[in-house]
């Protein structure tokens, strides 16, 4: 993830200055920082270098997985590695992103037929355009998530996703993509419409969806299928049965 974020700088014109674990030494002179490390990394590089991140922004792009069992995740069930990253670094602004795309998606720009978009949350809006300046002078997508307790969901995406790639459902260059265009508006806007005459404001809304590269079949038309399997089998039409 790291070369990928890196060349992702680079594309759209931005310096890089790229530390390992063997530059003690050397300054962070960044105004953003990307943590591009394990999630159990965290913790020395905010022991080592905490005061150094004053005021910068401080990217996490980590999936808190369970590395024993790699069917949980190791913050708490309403937490984020993000949250208490934020806790630790008080003096910078703290924001999540990456851990939603693949270094493929990064490094390609497309997932599927979609331009790859990078979900940002944090709590600070100035430091969120930042990020997202970098990441659209790229040719990328950038979307604000909210504020920082949106990284719990986050994360949770990521988790799923890696899971998804681990079990080879998906492919390490396929993953989520958003969508955002006028027929989405459209379809939405019968949902929205009451709300609207009512004084409310109607926006655009995204939607979601997931898309392997070797078929680029969007997920939804396989649980449909899974589900319609599912009910057609005599064990179901029993249940149902029982059920009435």
């Amino acid at each position: 993830m790291g070369q990928a974020i890196a060349g992702l700088v680079a594309k759209g014109g931005n310096t890089i200055d790229v530390l390992g674990e063997a530059d003690t030494d050397k300054a962070v002179t960044g105004d953003i920082v990307v943590l591009a490390v394990p999630c159990a990394a965290i913790a020395g590089i905010v022991s080592a270098r905490g005061s150094s991140l004053a005021g910068k922004i401080v990217v996490d792009i980590t999936n808190p997985v369970n590395s024993e069992t790699f069917d949980s995740l190791v913050v708490p069930a309403d937490g984020s590695t993000a949250a208490e990253l934020a806790k630790a670094l008080p003096d910078s602004h703290v924001l999540k992103a990456f851990n939603t795309t693949f270094a493929g998606t990064l490094a390609s720009g497309v997932v599927g037929d979609l331009t790859t978009t990078v979900v940002i949350a944090g709590d600070d809006a100035d430091a969120k355009a930042l990020l997202a300046g970098v990441v659209t002078a790229a040719g990328l997508a950038a979307v604000d998530a909210g504020s920082l307790s949106r990284a719990h969901e986050l994360e949770a995406i990521g988790f799923l996703q890696i899971t998804l790639a681990a079990l080879e459902t998906i492919s390490w260059v396929g993953g989520f993509g958003l969508v955002a265009d006028d027929v989405a508006d459209q379809q939405c806007a019968a949902v929205v419409q009451q709300a609207d005459m009512a004084g409310g404001v109607l926006m655009p809304l995204p939607r979601l969806g997931f898309f392997q590269n070797r078929e680029n079949q969007p997920l939804s038309e396989q649980i449909r299928h899974a589900v319609r399997s599912a009910m057609t089998t005599p064990a179901s039409r029993a249940s149902s049965a029982r059920n009435r």
